[in-house]
């Protein structure tokens, strides 16, 4: 595809990026996925809009740096000027200190704010509840529209961690609690 070609399907009239400098420019062909992401199909091959973008202008990516990053964070932006080569480490140590980290303390968007969130806040709590009383995790699952193993990180503790609860972690033995083996 050619520069020309690639670049009448984009919307020049963006939003600004942070500086308020220059607008973005957003890829219009394809929707953008749950993350922002939009995609492109060039011979048969799905591609992301940014990275074919970049491609256009400098030239493949290169072993050393294969990942396209966003200067203005925003992931429809296919501006060249807005983009620029990394690494895998470049690229997550981009995205803490954007906080788009997907899991952990410096994540952006927690709970039910991320796109691809399946539960509110207090269906987590429910879950919590429902199972520290007995119901059965393949039972929630189907009830909640979630993955049996969604439901046991949400349980165990290892997702929702900003929401309270019961967490039900089996490697904590409750104090005065006799061991199986002695039983």
């Amino acid at each position: 595809m050619d520069i020309e070609t690639f670049f009448s399907t984009v919307n020049k009239n963006g939003p600004c990026t942070d500086t308020g400098k220059t607008r973005c420019w957003i890829w219009t062909k394809t929707k953008p996925g749950k993350l922002g992401y939009c995609r492109v199909r060039i011979g048969g091959k799905k591609t992301l809009a940014h990275r074919l973008a970049y491609e256009i202008v400098n030239g493949e990516l290169t072993k050393e740096k294969p990942c396209v990053l966003h200067k203005c964070d925003n992931p429809s932006c296919v501006r060249p000027d807005h983009l620029f080569a990394g690494t895998i480490s470049d690229n997550n140590a981009d995205k803490v200190r954007k906080l788009r980290q997907s899991r952990g303390k410096a994540h952006s968007f927690p709970g039910s704010t991320h796109p691809a969130s399946h539960l509110i806040e207090s269906q987590v709590l429910e879950i919590r509840v429902r199972c520290s009383n007995g119901e059965r995790q393949k039972d929630l699952s189907f009830q909640f529209g979630i993955s049996k193993q969604a439901i046991n990180d949400i349980v165990r503790g290892r997702r929702w961690l900003h929401v309270g609860g019961p967490i039900h972690n089996s490697r904590i033995r409750v104090l005065n609690e006799t061991p199986r083996n002695e039983r």
